[in-house]
């Protein structure tokens, strides 16, 4: 469980950091819109895992 656990924290904190960066960065409009639906996309499915390894192991 640990591992798994660790694994979707860590995508969940890349896709803030990558929301983040394309907030702060001056880049192209396009390559902020990407990396921020990127980063979006990331974050939910992260804490979409969390939430179901959590309600999984609070079922057992």
């Amino acid at each position: 469980m640990l591992n798994s656990f660790s694994l979707l924290a860590l995508l969940c904190s890349t896709g803030s950091i990558l929301v983040v960066l394309g907030i702060i960065l001056t880049i192209p409009a396009i390559w902020q819109l990407i990396m921020l639906i990127g980063g979006l996309i990331l974050c939910g499915i992260g804490i979409f895992g969390v939430t179901r390894l959590l309600l999984s192991e609070k079922g057992k």
